[in-house]
Order: C-alpha cells, then sequence, then structure tokens
C-alpha cells in the first residue's frame, strides 16, 4: 500500500496510513520501506493538525507527536518542515523559533524547497529570536526556487525571493550567489538521518562571510 488512488478520500487515506504505521511500526529508517513509513506518519500528523470532517477532530499534540517522530526517527524532512511550521506558529507546542529554526535546517539540508524558502524568508527579515542575515535569507531563498515542488509553491517562493532581492543592495546578492553555490554543492550528501540536536545552531553572526560561518546552520539566533 502506497496512498496511492485515495488522495480524494481522506477517510481512506487516513485508515491506509494508519495501517501502514501499524503494520511497520518501528521499522529500521535504511529499511527499503521507511520512507513510505515516513511518508504514512506525516500524512496522518496533518490529518490530526486538520481534522477530517465527520471522522476526527483536530488533535495538535497528536499531531507534533507523529510528526516529531517522523521528523527525528526517519529524517523525513517534510516532517520536519511541517514541525517547524507548528513550532513557529505556537500550534500546539510553545511558540520556540529556536527549535523551529533547527529543523528547518535539517530539512534545508536535504533541499527540501519549502523549508529553504521559510528558512530563508526568516533570515532575511530577522525575528526577536532571529539575528537578521539577509544574504543567508536571499540565498536560501534562491536555493527554494530551484527545489520547489509543484506550481502553487513555486509561486509564494518566487514572490518571496523576488521581494527579498529587490531590496537587497549589490554586496548582499553577491554575497548571497556565493553562499548559494557553497550550499548547493554541500546539500544532500550525507544519507544518514540527522536529528535537531545534531544540527548545531550558531551564536549572533554577521554576514561577513568568515568561513565558519558559511553553514546553513550558522543562523544567528538572538541571545534568549
Amino acid at each position: 500500500a502506497s496512498g496511492k488512488g485515495v488522495k480524494g478520500n481522506p477517510a481512506r487515506a487516513f485508515d491506509l496510513y494508519r495501517r501502514i504505521i501499524n503494520e511497520n511500526d518501528e521499522i529500521d529508517p535504511r529499511h527499503k520501506r521507511a520512507e513510505q513509513v515516513a511518508d504514512a506518519y506525516v500524512a496522518l500528523g496533518n490529518y490530526y493538525r486538520t481534522g477530517i470532517p465527520n471522522l476526527i477532530d483536530p488533535d495538535k499534540l497528536r499531531a507534533v507527536a507523529l510528526l516529531h517522530y517522523a521528523a527525528s526517527f526517519y529524517g523525513s524532512a517534510d516532517a520536519q518542515c511541517d514541525l517547524a511550521q507548528m513550532y513557529l506558529e505556537g500550534e500546539g507546542v510553545k511558540r520556540n523559533e529556536r527549535l523551529a529554526v533547527s529543523w528547518l535546517a535539517n530539512a534545508a539540508k536535504k533541499r527540501h524547497g519549502r523549508a529553504q524558502a521559510l528558512l530563508g524568508d526568516l533570515l532575511w527579515h530577522g525575528s526577536e529570536k532571529v539575528a537578521r542575515q539577509p544574504a543567508k535569507g536571499l540565498a536560501l531563498l534562491a536555493l527554494a526556487k530551484q527545489n520547489a515542488k509543484g506550481e502553487a509553491e513555486s509561486r509564494w517562493i518566487a514572490v518571496a525571493y523576488d521581494g527579498a532581492y529587490a531590496e537587497s543592495d549589490e554586496a548582499v546578492r553577491e554575497r548571497a550567489v556565493e553562499l548559494s553555490a557553497l550550499w548547493q554543492g554541500r546539500m544532500g550528501q550525507a544519507g544518514k538521518v540527522l536529528s535537531a540536536q545534531s544540527m548545531p545552531v550558531g551564536a549572533g553572526d554577521d554576514d561577513s562571510g568568515a568561513a565558519v560561518q558559511d553553514g546553513i546552520t550558522q543562523v544567528g539566533l538572538g541571545s534568549q
């Protein structure tokens, strides 16, 4: 069972994904079916996140638990990105930008376009907890354009990139080109599952270009 053919029937899909999980619980992440099982956790988590009319009410806590398992045990980039969004919004959990950035960085390293765009937008604008780093933000948005999935995702990422590019000066644009080329060569090469805890998040830094600051995860969180 793969989930194909049930996309338009949430009730059938819900039962199918639950069955996949029950029959393959704790399957080794290196197993050939691991990606399918991880996808089932993500799908089920998002069903609990939104609810299914006349079937299940939204259950944010269960959604977080399912997504966290897929994100940490299987290293699912989709789960890592969805979980990050829940932390950014305080959806079912206490709002925590530090955890959100860490999960987004994990997914971004796996060429996950939506995660790259969300992290890039966050870095470009900055926030109370995340130091503004426009060159890194613009670089991630550029990579996100290449890795976007589907027309709708491509459109909003392009809008975010075009807006950031238009407001960036020439120095930021040039540095973003350097960083995107550097990161493009590094992404997606590690085949192992990487948890948030294994991905260090750097202290505040600027975009001056020191080699130690070139990593995607050196995103410069503000003081707590």
